[in-house]
C-alpha cells in the first residue's frame, strides 16, 4: 500500500516509501459530524 500511494512530493519528509516513520493508517468511522453556521447545532451523520 505505501508504495501505491507514495508520491515523489514526500521525498520533503521522508527518505522514500520504505522509511519507517511514513506509514499509512486504516481508518473506519462511524459516524461524520458536520459543523453547520455558528447559530445551528452541528449534523451528525452515522455510518
Amino acid at each position: 500500500m505505501k508504495q501505491q500511494i507514495w508520491q515523489e512530493s514526500f521525498s520533503r519528509w521522508f527518505d522514500g516509501p520504505n522509511d519507517s516513520d511514513y506509514i499509512v493508517l486504516e481508518i473506519h468511522p462511524s459516524a461524520i459530524r458536520l459543523m453547520n453556521k455558528s447559530n445551528e447545532s452541528p449534523q451528525v451523520l452515522t455510518l
